[in-house]
């Protein structure tokens, strides 16, 4: 009988064509499903990493939140003020009115409230007044610390209007001035953050 013999270029077409199905076979049954198995596997740890991202941020903002509550208990011996509901602003401009009842004169700036996802707002108020001496000055900044809402004085600065050096302590500026015919002895410019709750009910 008589053989077939493949010409040279035959057997390179048949060689490609047998690559061909053995390279189609391996990126259908292993090379696909590998991929498939990676992407899967990458999803998987993406959502990992977005639960660990997600709970550090919780840890991180309950820390914040023990922190503050810590301080407020350990700012009025362990009762601290009650955080009052939203919206406390008529209250607290009354509550400063009394307050700065005798300076020579002053002025109260309120910003928007900022309410974050535990419900407490955050009410920056801009405060400056003149008065006649720095025990006055500080006692009115004492009272508005113990006062009866939840507050924070995030900075101020007292001046002194006849003084000619600049001294300062802790978490404060006294500076120096020339003071005018007819005008205080010392002004003060403050930043206060005021708490309040929009949450049914608060213990803090």
């Amino acid at each position: 009988m008589k053989k077939y013999v493949f010409s040279a270029r035959e057997t390179v077409m048949m060689v490609a064509l047998v690559a061909i199905i053995i390279g189609g076979m391996w990126y259908l049954l292993v090379y696909s499903p590998c991929q498939a198995d990676i992407a899967t596997a990458n999803a998987a740890t993406e959502d990992v990493q977005t639960q660990i991202d997600t709970s550090m941020i919780m840890v991180t903002k309950m820390n914040s939140m023990q922190e503050e509550v810590d301080a407020a208990f350990a700012e009025n011996d362990g009762n601290p003020v009650a955080i009052p509901r939203f919206d406390n602003a008529d209250n607290v401009i009354a509550s400063l009115n009394t307050i700065l009842t005798g300076v020579d004169s002053y002025d109260l700036t309120f910003s928007d409230p900022e309410t974050d996802d535990q419900g407490i707002a955050r009410r920056n108020v801009s405060l400056s007044f003149d008065c006649a001496s720095y025990a006055q000055a500080k006692a009115i900044l004492v009272a508005i610390s113990k006062g009866g809402f939840r507050c924070q004085i995030d900075t101020f600065t007292i001046t002194d209007n006849a003084a000619t050096s600049v001294q300062s302590s802790s978490g404060s500026t006294i500076s120096s001035g020339s003071m005018a015919s007819g005008s205080s002895a010392f002004s003060v410019e403050a930043t206060l953050t005021y708490f309040e709750t929009t949450l049914p009910s608060s213990g803090l």
